[in-house]
């Protein structure tokens, strides 16, 4: 069908963005184009300088989170988003075990990010949102990292549902200076 495979996660997402900026030229903010990147079921190292950059709407979608496993290496971040309306789905994420490092690290300002279905494990912080930016994060397991899911900063809000948060040697899920939780049919454990 004239579509390429990719096994470079973050080559596939420079693609897509290049793709969608060509098909929104001239558009603007009016753009209503969405290209989804659908990862096969496997194991993704991301690299150390090169992890996965979500600055626009491109939703990345794995196998379901027993299938497809993306790990941040030598401990750094696997998934930085710096964008709004961007979806991640279907992931374990792992791997960014570095102080201060996070396996999903949302950017001030990035808004309408939506995880689900997602295993966050073996991080330093889990899922980190900071001022300004708004994540709904819905049937999920957050276990076994340093800090589960912080929020920091003015206008920053984490909606939370659905999920299971357990064994994370520091806090669960924490807000800090302004931020908002919004909490609702979650286990803490």
């Amino acid at each position: 069908f004239g579509v390429n495979a990719f096994d470079d996660i973050p080559f596939t997402v420079f693609v897509a963005k290049q793709l969608r900026q060509q098909q929104c030229a001239g558009q603007g903010a009016a753009c209503n184009v969405t290209i989804n990147i659908n990862v096969a079921p496997g194991n993704y190292t991301i690299g150390t300088f090169f992890g996965i950059d979500l600055s626009s709407v491109i939703p990345l979608l794995g196998s379901g989170a027993a299938l497809t496993t993306i790990a941040g290496n030598a401990g750094a971040t696997p998934i930085s988003v710096n964008g709004s309306g961007i979806e991640i789905s279907g992931f374990t994420v792992t791997g960014a075990s570095v102080a201060n490092q996070a396996g999903v690290d949302v950017a001030p300002g990035s808004t309408g990010v939506v995880l689900r279905r997602n295993v966050i494990r073996g991080n330093s912080i889990g899922v980190r949102a900071a001022a300004g930016s708004g994540v709904a994060a819905s049937n999920k397991t957050i276990v076994s990292n340093g800090t589960g899911m912080p929020t920091s900063g003015a206008a920053a809000v984490l909606e939370i549902s659905n999920n299971i948060v357990a064994n994370n040697t520091g806090t669960g899920v924490q807000a800090t200076t302004g931020a908002v939780v919004r909490d609702q049919y979650n286990l803490y454990f």
